[in-house]
């Protein structure tokens, strides 16, 4: 971020950072000038700051008037449901059924088309996406799970270790994460870049995905970190 200021074009956007939390601590897999997906879909729902408004500061260059971003103080988690063969050859053309979405409960579609009769189909390999919202990660992960048990979708399938790992503490790997992107807010301030992280936390055997508030509660509750990032 420094060097593009540098260099007179100054960041300003989306930057998706992905992670790898080891023994070691956390290690840069990727950067992206995008939405990380499917980790959107579970930061999203839980923004009340009005996305466009934010989007437009970013490209008319007033994004540190825009504040801290407001958060749900809810949980939320999503489910990807792919078609049979996912990631080689995914089965296109299976029939699928939904059932009605509920106030807790809402489908994405990421790979579906209708077909000459106008019925759902699968059309790619993340053919849904469902995210549910409830008071915690529990809450949320059985309203997800719930959903997905009346879906008739034969030729797809989904994995059911989703946000499976969670306790009311702060996870071990979490403070890691923690730890490594208060060294990236506390150096791009240091650079003059206003910076809001949000995050979702991808596991070995889980991937749980939280609306921003609880891990940048976390931040907030470190010490400045004044050694340079590496």
């Amino acid at each position: 971020l420094a060097r593009m200021r540098e260099l007179g074009t100054a960041f300003a956007g989306l930057l998706y950072v992905g992670l790898a939390i080891t023994k070691a601590g956390p290690r840069v897999v990727e950067f992206n000038a995008r939405f990380g997906d499917p980790e959107t879909e579970v930061v999203l729902p839980l923004l009340h700051t009005p996305l466009g408004q934010v989007l437009y500061a970013a490209a008319t260059g007033s994004l540190a008037k825009v504040g801290r971003l407001d958060f749900d103080d809810r949980a939320a988690v999503c489910v990807v449901l792919a078609a049979k063969g996912y990631p080689g050859s995914p089965r296109k053309g299976g029939h699928i059924s939904l059932p009605p979405e509920t106030d807790r409960v809402h489908v994405i579609h990421a790979g579906t088309a209708l077909d000459a009769d106008g019925r759902l189909t699968a059309n790619g390999g993340r053919v849904l996406v469902v995210v549910g919202i409830g008071d915690d990660l529990a809450d949320a992960r059985a309203a997800v799970y719930e959903h997905i048990a009346r879906i008739d979708f034969p030729d797809g399938f989904c994995r059911h270790d989703i946000a499976a790992r969670h306790d009311a503490g702060v996870d071990p790997d979490l403070g890691l994460l923690a730890d490594g992107l208060a060294r990236v807010r506390n150096q791009a301030q240091r650079n003059g870049c206003p910076v809001e992280l949000t995050a979702t936390v991808v596991g070995q055997h889980d991937r749980v995905g939280s609306g921003g508030r609880d891990l940048l509660g976390v931040l907030d509750g470190l010490n400045a970190l004044d050694d340079e990032w590496t």
